[in-house]
């Protein structure tokens, strides 16, 4: 899988700029027992360890995909 940010340290760095033109991140699919599926994007690739790891252990998510994506961030769009 393909990050722009490797630790959520370079990431959050990056956002305090006020804007991160293009990145790679990867997005997590989770399917859950009662049919709810939830997809999740994750900045770095430390984040998506964690968030792997959490998720591998719960037994209520049926299953679990990735994919690569690209995302942006303004900080304008948050004021």
């Amino acid at each position: 899988m393909k990050f722009t940010f490797k630790t959520q340290a370079e990431y959050l760095g990056a956002r305090r700029l006020g804007t991160i033109e293009y990145y790679d991140i990867v997005r997590i699919v989770k399917k859950m027992k009662n049919g709810d599926e939830w997809d999740i994007p994750t900045h770095s690739e430390e984040e998506f360890n964690e968030l792997m790891e959490k998720y591998k252990m719960d037994p209520n998510i049926v299953d679990i995909m990735c994919y690569e994506d690209v995302s942006y961030y303004d900080i304008e769009e948050y004021l």
